[in-house]
């Protein structure tokens, strides 16, 4: 009887442990210093309007099976893209709520691979101005992945902030980008 206990106990222990999973946050954003260079040179100010997203509402994106993969504060990813792209404007005085301009976002894709190999962060973003035109920029951030679940997801997780930051400098280093701001 007390066996019989004991490996139930066991049991519900390894279960409690699998079905928990852990949680691997992102780090808070950092502004790329290329990013807010090349924001200087913008010959207008940015408001930054409304970002939505095909799945609106998604916070984190689950890692095999060891967790998800989320935002620091909970903001839901493409909340999270607006203000990064928000805090490298400010840096580069170019961010203005009262602007004549305003971009607004819609994050179509946002998924990740953390195959060894393979592993990527992919997204995909439609930035349209208040003057009627809108580009979309495709993005994929490579970065080493690992075989191990817990290593691998942590990586992921590492790898979200230059993926953004690459997100954000494909977007104003597109050719187009000046065409938003007319």
């Amino acid at each position: 009887m007390l066996m019989i206990i004991k490996t139930r106990l066991l049991g519900l222990l390894i279960a409690g442990i699998v079905l928990s999973g852990c949680s691997f946050n992102v780090p808070k954003y950092n502004a790329d210093a290329f990013n807010v260079k090349k924001m200087e040179s913008i010959p207008t100010s940015i408001n930054v309007g409304t970002f939505t997203a095909t799945k609106p509402g998604v916070t984190s994106i689950t890692c095999r099976a060891a967790g998800s993969v989320g935002t620091p504060d909970g903001s839901t990813f493409e909340q999270f893209i607006r203000n990064a792209f928000i805090s490298e404007l400010k840096i580069a005085k170019k961010y203005n709520p009262n602007s004549k301009i305003t971009l607004t976002g819609h994050l179509e894709e946002i998924d990740f691979n953390s195959n060894l190999g393979t592993a990527d962060w992919v997204m995909r973003l439609t930035a349209t101005s208040s003057n009627s035109r809108s580009i979309t920029i495709n993005t994929k951030y490579d970065f080493d992945g690992s075989f191990i679940a817990n290593q691998a997801c942590a990586d992921v997780a590492s790898a979200f902030i230059p993926a953004i930051q690459k997100l954000i400098s494909n977007l104003i280093n597109n050719r187009d980008f000046y065409t938003l701001l007319k």
